[in-house]
């Protein structure tokens, strides 16, 4: 996070790691019902782009290379003032933070502005849609998906939460 050199050597040895985590995953059911979805959201939305990268993806092209990419995303993206830290231990809390800020402390503030997406997941004229995809074994499911606003101002009332317990619940005569 705070200095990375994103060496030559190294990215080309995470993208034979990328590709072959991509190879793998052909026929993880997961995988495959989120694929089907990229394909039907809005094409400017930025859940239709690939999830994962392979060597073709990921190979360099005439005009610059991966590792050029990469550094560019990272100036782009990472940036301390959008970034959240979770830690859990026995210490006090004080000792906790001074390792926090020994560790992490160095990061920089680019004061880079969280992601906005204005862009609706799914195109007006597309809804409602009905999907059927064949799965690769036998797996029987119903997936329900519903386009919501911004959750976010309302993330301590929870309010997903309560709608997943209420189709979720699996109670008598449920």
């Amino acid at each position: 996070f705070i200095a990375p050199l994103f060496t030559a050597q190294y990215v080309d040895r995470e993208k034979h790691a990328v590709d072959s985590e991509f190879r793998s995953d052909f026929k993880n059911e997961y995988r495959r019902s989120a694929d089907v979805l990229r394909e039907v959201v809005n094409d400017q939305h930025p859940f239709h782009k690939f999830s994962v990268g392979s060597l073709n993806t990921l190979s360099d092209r005439d005009d610059n290379a991966i590792r050029e990419d990469l550094l560019k995303f990272y100036q782009q993206n990472y940036s301390s003032n959008i970034m959240t830290l979770a830690i859990v231990g026995r210490e006090p809390l004080d000792q906790l933070e001074s390792m926090v800020r020994q560790k992490f402390g160095a990061i920089a503030n680019r004061n880079l502005k969280p992601m906005q997406i204005d862009t609706p997941m799914f195109a007006a004229d597309r809804l409602p849609a009905h999907l059927q995809m064949v799965p690769a074994k036998e797996v029987r499911q119903l997936s329900l998906t519903f386009p919501l606003p911004d959750m976010l101002p309302y993330k301590m009332e929870k309010p997903t939460e309560y709608i997943a317990y209420l189709l979720g619940h699996e109670g008598d005569g449920s």
